[in-house]
């Protein structure tokens, strides 16, 4: 992380505007002028970038702009935001909308996917555009919404008062904290008031792209719900700075719970090393590693997705390496519609005469567990 007084772009800001969520919104990278005062750009990368952000935007928050290193395309901050031309190639598996979440889609922003559960799609406003976003569709592209009108959220919450069913609510976007906190408080005291909602969460990357937006304000907002789920999007441990750290810190101070849901992404975090430091250091900061996704078939993401069998390897490095509260799911969004599934690496086999099966650990080892005959016992 370098200190912002040596890019060029920021060597005269004052402390009291780099500290501020407002000026980091206002001054975000956009064009490619503003980008070669942070990143040392020949003149095809130049090329390059300006030829994808003709198609999806580019914002990149001068906070992160300290993280990237600006000679190293490979870095995996700066792999993770800086827009590259691949994202122009569409291959025949890949989708505007991957997922299906359109099909499930109220013409006022609430997907109703899962029998218990909805989202709601608050915004398409981010601290910082990613490049892998499974969004891209709404997010990255020109002509967006921004945050959504009063109107359309007030037909959110009278959709969940009006289906008892729905327990749980994920307000995403975009991100959820990309909203002002008297909007916050307005959705979240809503929703605490109907009586068949159990819990909330927040999905945000504010934490990691614009720390500054967590401040004693917003956690003295959040503090009045409980309970309160925050899911982050960590990647790659390069990302966590001490701003993240304290952001981190106060939201859990204010009670919420912390999660994270990483994607796995090709030549960002696809080995080992990167995932167990990685989870370590997120649990060191009281957030719980949650999801481990695979990259979705979304369009212009093929560099970015690794094999599944990839993901099996990652998961077997850390499953018995480190401690089960450090194990995220991995799991595959089911293209067209079908929902999260989770994949595990093969550990269990079953005999196909009498009660053994066999398990087997981290250690490649198979142990028999004898199975009971499941009658009753006089």
């Amino acid at each position: 992380m370098r200190d912002y007084h040596e890019i060029d772009l920021w060597r005269h800001v004052k402390h009291d505007e780099w500290d501020s969520y407002a000026w980091q919104l206002r001054n975000k990278i956009t064009d490619i002028d503003r980008l070669s005062k942070v990143l040392h750009l020949d003149e095809q990368q130049k090329n390059d970038i300006a030829s994808v952000i003709k198609v999806y935007k580019m914002e990149i928050s001068p906070h992160l702009s300290t993280l990237m290193d600006p000679d190293d395309e490979e870095c995996p901050v700066r792999k993770q935001w800086i827009p590259s031309k691949k994202e122009l190639i569409k291959r025949e598996s890949e989708h505007l909308d991957a997922v299906a979440e359109e099909n499930y889609e109220k013409d006022f922003g609430v997907i109703h996917r899962y029998p218990d559960r909805i989202a709601f799609m608050s915004s398409d406003v981010c601290g910082s555009l990613c490049r892998f976003c499974t969004r891209k569709r709404s997010v990255l592209a020109k002509g967006r919404m921004g945050l959504r009108p009063k109107a359309d959220i007030d037909k959110m919450i009278s959709y969940v008062a009006n289906h008892e069913e729905i327990r749980d609510i994920l307000i995403t976007g975009g991100d959820a904290l990309s909203y002002p906190n008297s909007q916050i408080e307005y959705m979240l005291s809503k929703l605490y008031a109907i009586p068949t909602v159990e819990i909330v969460r927040l999905g945000t990357r504010l934490p990691i792209s614009i720390p500054q937006r967590i401040d004693g304000e917003l956690a003295a907002t959040l503090r009045r719900f409980r309970p309160l789920y925050i899911n982050i999007q960590v990647n790659h441990p390069n990302e966590i700075s001490p701003e993240t750290k304290k952001a981190c810190e106060a939201l859990a101070d204010a009670g919420a719970v912390l999660g994270n849901q990483s994607v796995l992404l090709r030549g960002v975090n696809d080995n080992v090393e990167s995932q167990r430091q990685l989870v370590h250091e997120l649990l060191k900061m009281r957030v719980r590693p949650y999801y481990l996704y695979q990259c979705d078939l979304s369009v212009g993401l093929e560099h970015f997705r690794t094999t599944i069998s990839k993901g099996l390897e990652i998961m077997e490095g850390l499953i018995g390496h480190t401690s089960g509260l450090a194990i995220p799911h991995y799991i595959v969004e089911a293209p067209g519609g079908g929902g999260k599934v989770p994949i595990h690496p093969a550990t269990f086999v079953r005999s196909y005469t009498g009660h053994d099966v066999y398990v087997r650990n981290f250690e490649n080892k198979f142990y028999k567990y004898v199975e009971p005959d499941m009658v009753e016992i006089p």
